[in-house]
């Protein structure tokens, strides 16, 4: 699944919980999801 917005990696955080998303999983993520991790904004 790509995640494209903030929403999509809540759904998957809730889902498989927060700690699964590492340097592996964020080539799934939009560049903009992706800055917006970066920047602590999630």
């Amino acid at each position: 699944m790509i995640i494209n917005t903030v929403t999509d990696l809540r759904r998957e955080c809730d889902r498989q919980g927060c700690h699964w998303f590492g340097k592996d999983e964020m080539r799934y993520f939009s560049t903009r999801v992706r800055d917006k991790i970066y920047k602590g904004k999630y």
